[in-house]
């Protein structure tokens, strides 16, 4: 049976968070792919993605700053895993939430797209982070090749400065986690 979206969301966070338990304390401040980010700033912007799920999506998201230091007095593993969490409770919580239209920071979504989004985004981030920290970053080709048609989509719809670089070439035999951050902009 295939995973539905929200299943897939949550592999995608369960991914990301065994990538993040990995990171030794001398690594917080490690630079990674996404240029001037380390790998604590990345583990911040993917907190705050996770909040965005779960605040947007119960409906409380009017007038919150997600651009704000999310990991303050918070192990930034634990600040994942528990925002990670909410945001699947969301989705949980109400199923039908997968078809329905919602109005998001960045314009209308349906809700599975904005689990496939952040399910992109959060693989691609914990593959940073992978890079970053001498980690594995051949994540799970499966979840990487079921997201490249939506990455680059949605790449391409959001292409520019604070989002996304233009595709990067990647050597052949590269992994699909590799193939899937270059379409995202990273080089591999």
């Amino acid at each position: 049976m295939e995973r539905d979206v929200v299943d897939q969301m949550e592999h995608a966070f369960a991914l990301a968070t065994a990538v993040l338990e990995r990171v030794e304390p001398d690594q917080w401040a490690a630079p990674t792919p996404c240029e001037g980010w380390t790998v604590r700033d990345v583990v911040n912007h993917m907190v705050g993605g996770a909040k965005i799920v779960s605040t947007e999506l119960s409906g409380q998201g009017e007038g919150v700053n997600y651009y704000v230091n999310h990991l303050r007095h918070r192990d930034p593993v634990d600040a994942y895993r528990d925002a990670a969490a909410e945001a699947v409770a969301v989705f949980r919580a109400d199923p039908g939430l997968v078809e329905r239209t919602i109005p998001m920071p960045w314009g209308p979504e349906t809700g599975a797209t904005v689990a496939t989004m952040f399910m992109g985004d959060h693989f691609v981030h914990a593959w940073d982070v992978a890079k970053a920290t001498g980690q594995d970053s051949d994540l799970d080709p499966d979840l990487a090749e079921m997201l490249m048609p939506f990455a680059r989509a949605y790449g391409d719809r959001h292409r520019g400065p604070g989002m996304f670089d233009d595709e990067k070439p990647v050597p052949a035999g590269a992994s699909a986690a590799d193939r899937l951050a270059a379409v995202l902009g990273r080089q591999v």
